[in-house]
């Protein structure tokens, strides 16, 4: 019997080992750091408690090792079979049918999947759960339930909600009931009752060339008016509602609703009021739906022509004449809708009484032979027209100007001309000035004339500047002769050609003023000159003999020299003039070879051969 005793107690015992060794590889599977080849490196005779402890798990004498609230399940606190995982496990790590507790690919032992022997604690570790004594394998700080702390039986959502994005069904907003009223200025109004969940309307018209409706316009209203419609069309339109925050979110369309403008717009109420000026100010109300105004004025046949179209509602037209009549109408139109034109206006008459005064005409003569015209300002006038009469002649209009003076040209001298003038204002004008007449009788100094013989042959006139005079007239005479008209020049002096070697000449010269030169002065004293001086000789002659066995002959310019004369000699021979040229170089025809050559040149001028300079050194030149 004690024997049996003790085969019972001992296989008991047994019992309970194997019990424990299972519980502590349940509680490993929550380790979250495994390590290879842990082999109890401190001989521990039981794999949980290092202080002695006979139950691996709990340090308070628990006998189950998860929960330290009498759990007999480690996992779930709501006595749950399997630990992990809700929905029906059987085993209570591994949700996919795992036969070890610890690791779900078929490990053989319960803490380690890489052949561990200590389910726990990787770093020899004597607990399998925490490696700073903590007996419960997912919380370190003594939790029961490793997944979540508010008992959830569901991991995603907090609220057992089955569907987790969408709560509700989606909003369905209703449709709005839509009435359309004509304005009585052509637009229409369409009205609608709001709709809960929107927050903006569409409203669609009907296109009447497709067929088809197309977004007119979003409103946050439950109303809207359109612009003015064309005369007797149909329009169509029809509203949805909308939410923005939801492009998905939107009601049926209403029902659709149509309106038809035949409003016609009302007639302009006219006025007209004459002004000081002699215009005539018209002016009417503001139409609604109106974009312009026509505006007509009544012919001499009674007949009415539009005279302006505007899109104010006022108009001053131009100066009116004197003592007519004149009629205006008007009506309100829009481009949109040429047959909602308003009526015509009632008829409005104006009359100008306003005429201008005459002007008084003055008239004095400048010192330079031109004449200033001057008279009053009247008042109304806009500008001023300036007439002349010339000797046996008839008025011309001369200027028009918004001065109240004017200067003339210069008068020819001892010619009479008539002035007289008239105030205008667009068509309405003054009677004509009394006329006022005028003669020059103003001449010009004439100019002391100088001549001054220069080196080269030329002569220098020059004389002193003419008060009033613009331009100066030299003449000329040579002895025997009259004098001719030489030169006209603004400045106050002229060089001449150079003069005939030997002879002499006379000038005169006289002021000039004035567009066409009306007004002169006499010739003045006449000076004379006579040159002494002949051309210089041609300096720097050279003789170049080129490759080809010709001579290039050069020389400097010589001042008052039109030609050249270039002479040649050959040995034992006499010079003979061999070119004439207006350059200052020559090339010569191939020479002989062996010959020589000598070659001279002098200036000339053509109008005196008697200038000619003498001549230039010799050069000689031989081709080899």
């Amino acid at each position: 019997m004690k024997k049996v005793f003790c085969l019972l107690l001992s296989f008991v015992m047994v019992l309970s080992i194997a019990s424990a060794v299972n519980l502590f590889a349940y509680a490993d599977e929550n380790d979250t750091e495994i390590t290879e080849e842990v082999t109890e490196p401190a001989e521990p005779t039981n794999p949980v408690d290092s202080e002695e402890p006979t139950n691996p798990v709990d340090p308070e004498e628990p006998t189950e090792p998860v929960d330290p609230e009498e759990p007999t399940n480690p996992v779930d606190p709501e006595e749950p079979t399997n630990p992990v995982d809700p929905e029906e496990p059987t085993d209570p790590v591994d949700p996919e049918e795992p036969t070890d507790p610890v690791d779900p690919e078929e490990p053989t032992d319960p803490v380690d999947p890489e052949e561990p022997t200590d389910p726990v604690d990787p770093e020899e570790p004597t607990d399998p759960v925490d490696p700073e004594e903590p007996t419960n394998p997912v919380d370190p700080e003594e939790p029961t339930e490793p997944v979540d702390p508010e008992e959830p039986t569901n991991p995603v959502d907090p609220e057992e909600p089955t569907e987790p994005v969408d709560p509700e069904e989606p909003i369905k907003l209703d449709a709005p009931a839509v009435e359309l009223i004509v304005n009585d200025n052509g637009t229409f109004t369409m009205f609608w009752n709001k709709i809960d969940g929107a927050d903006k309307y569409e409203v669609y018209v009907l296109n009447n060339s497709t067929g088809k409706y197309q977004l007119n316009g979003t409103v946050a209203k439950t109303s809207a008016t359109t612009a003015l419609a064309p005369y007797g069309v149909k329009y169509s339109y029809k509203v949805r509602a909308i939410n923005t925050e939801n492009e998905e979110i939107a009601s049926d369309f209403s029902e659709v609703v149509t309106g038809i403008n035949n409003k016609k717009l009302a007639t302009p109420n006219l006025k007209a009021a004459e002004n000081k000026n002699g215009t005539f100010t018209l002016s009417w109300n503001a139409v609604a739906g109106a974009e312009k105004y026509e505006l007509c004025i009544r012919n001499a046949d009674g007949s009415y022509k539009l005279m302006k179209t505007t899109s104010a509602n006022s108009f001053t037209t131009a100066v009116a004449a004197y003592g007519k009549d004149y009629a205006y109408k008007m009506r309100a139109v829009t481009s949109k809708n040429v047959d909602a034109a308003s009526a015509y206006s009632a008829v409005v008459g104006a009359v100008n009484k306003v005429a201008l005064q005459t002007p008084s005409l003055k008239t004095a003569v400048n010192s330079n032979g031109t004449f200033t015209l001057s008279w009053g300002k009247i008042s109304g006038a806009e500008k001023y027209e300036l007439y002349i009469k010339q000797t046996n002649g008839s008025y011309k209009l001369m200027k028009t100007t918004n001065s109240t003076s004017f200067t003339t040209a210069v008068a020819v001298y001892g010619k009479q001309y008539s002035y007289r003038m008239r105030a205008v204002r667009g068509k309405l004008v003054s009677a004509y000035s009394a006329a006022v007449n005028q003669k020059n009788t103003i001449r010009l100094q004439s100019p002391a004339l100088k001549v001054t013989v220069n080196k080269n042959g030329t002569f220098t006139l020059s004389w002193n500047k003419v008060a009033g005079a613009d331009k100066y007239e030299l003449y000329i005479r040579q002895a025997n002769g009259s004098y001719k008209r030489m030169k006209t020049t603004s400045a106050n002096s002229f060089t001449t050609a150079v003069a005939a070697y030997g002879k002499k000449y006379y000038y005169k010269a006289k002021s000039l003023s004035g567009k066409n030169s009306r007004i002169t002065s006499a010739l003045g004293v006449a000076a004379n000159a006579v040159n002494h001086k002949k051309l210089t000789a041609p300096a720097g002659v050279k003789a170049v003999v080129n490759k080809n066995g010709t001579f290039t002959l050069s020389w400097n310019k010589v001042a008052g020299a039109d030609k050249y004369e270039l002479y040649i000699k050959q040995a034992n021979g006499s010079y003979k003039r061999m070119k004439v040229t207006t350059a200052n170089s020559f090339t010569t025809a191939v020479a002989k070879k062996g010959k020589a050559y000598s070659y001279k040149v002098r200036a000339v001028k053509n109008s005196n051969g008697s200038a000619a300079s003498a001549y230039s050194s010799v050069v000689n030149a031989k081709r080899k």
